[in-house]
Protein backbone atom coordinates (compact mmCIF):
# COMPACT_ATOMS: atom_id res chain seq x y z
CA UNK A 1 0.00 0.00 0.00
CA UNK A 2 1.23 3.43 -0.82
CA UNK A 3 0.81 6.50 1.56
CA UNK A 4 2.23 9.04 -0.29
CA UNK A 5 5.95 8.50 -0.14
CA UNK A 6 5.97 8.72 3.59
CA UNK A 7 8.67 7.63 6.22
CA UNK A 8 5.23 4.78 6.88
CA UNK A 9 6.29 3.64 3.56
CA UNK A 10 9.86 2.80 4.43
CA UNK A 11 8.74 1.73 7.97
CA UNK A 12 6.60 -0.85 5.81
CA UNK A 13 9.30 -1.92 3.69
CA UNK A 14 11.81 -2.50 6.00
CA UNK A 15 9.40 -5.12 7.75
CA UNK A 16 8.55 -6.55 5.20
CA UNK A 17 12.10 -6.56 4.00
CA UNK A 18 13.23 -8.14 7.04
CA UNK A 19 10.19 -10.32 7.65
CA UNK A 20 8.83 -9.11 10.88
CA UNK A 21 5.18 -8.27 9.89
CA UNK A 22 3.39 -10.69 12.40
CA UNK A 23 -0.19 -11.60 12.46
CA UNK A 24 -2.02 -13.35 15.27
CA UNK A 25 -2.84 -17.36 14.10
CA UNK A 26 -5.96 -18.81 14.84
CA UNK A 27 -5.18 -20.00 18.13
CA UNK A 28 -4.15 -16.61 19.29
CA UNK A 29 -7.83 -15.56 18.13
CA UNK A 30 -9.07 -18.09 19.62
CA UNK A 31 -7.65 -17.60 23.10
CA UNK A 32 -7.92 -13.90 22.77
CA UNK A 33 -12.05 -14.39 22.88
CA UNK A 34 -11.83 -16.76 25.55
CA UNK A 35 -9.99 -13.46 27.57
CA UNK A 36 -12.22 -10.94 26.03
CA UNK A 37 -15.48 -13.24 27.76
CA UNK A 38 -13.65 -13.26 31.05
CA UNK A 39 -12.92 -9.56 31.24
CA UNK A 40 -16.91 -9.14 30.20
CA UNK A 41 -17.87 -11.54 32.80
CA UNK A 42 -15.57 -11.96 35.74
CA UNK A 43 -14.53 -7.95 35.70
CA UNK A 44 -17.74 -6.30 34.25
CA UNK A 45 -16.66 -5.19 30.49
CA UNK A 46 -18.48 -4.11 28.05
CA UNK A 47 -17.35 -5.06 25.00
CA UNK A 48 -19.42 -3.36 22.57
CA UNK A 49 -18.80 -0.15 24.63
CA UNK A 50 -15.14 -0.93 24.41
CA UNK A 51 -14.12 -2.24 20.90
CA UNK A 52 -10.26 -1.59 20.48
CA UNK A 53 -9.86 -3.99 23.20
CA UNK A 54 -9.87 -6.95 21.52
CA UNK A 55 -7.30 -5.40 19.28
CA UNK A 56 -5.63 -4.59 22.45
CA UNK A 57 -5.95 -8.45 23.75
CA UNK A 58 -4.68 -9.97 20.17
CA UNK A 59 -1.41 -7.18 20.73
CA UNK A 60 -0.52 -8.72 24.44
CA UNK A 61 -1.02 -11.82 23.03
CA UNK A 62 0.85 -12.55 19.92
CA UNK A 63 4.45 -11.67 21.70
CA UNK A 64 3.60 -13.83 24.69
CA UNK A 65 2.41 -17.04 21.89
CA UNK A 66 6.03 -16.72 20.72
CA UNK A 67 7.85 -16.70 23.74
CA UNK A 68 8.19 -12.98 23.62
CA UNK A 69 8.52 -10.40 26.32
CA UNK A 70 6.14 -7.53 25.94
CA UNK A 71 7.00 -4.10 27.49
CA UNK A 72 4.21 -1.43 27.72
CA UNK A 73 3.58 1.62 29.79
CA UNK A 74 0.34 0.42 31.49
CA UNK A 75 -2.31 3.27 31.48
CA UNK A 76 -5.91 2.44 31.20
CA UNK A 77 -5.63 0.82 27.89
CA UNK A 78 -3.41 -2.18 29.39
CA UNK A 79 -4.57 -1.78 32.91
CA UNK A 80 -6.82 -5.06 32.49
CA UNK A 81 -3.80 -6.90 31.52
CA UNK A 82 -1.82 -6.31 34.61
Amino acid sequence: MVWGGTRLDDLFRTFRKLGCILTPSADVYEEAGGVLWQLQVHHGYLLRQRSSLANDVRIVLLPVRLGELLSVRIDATFSPFR
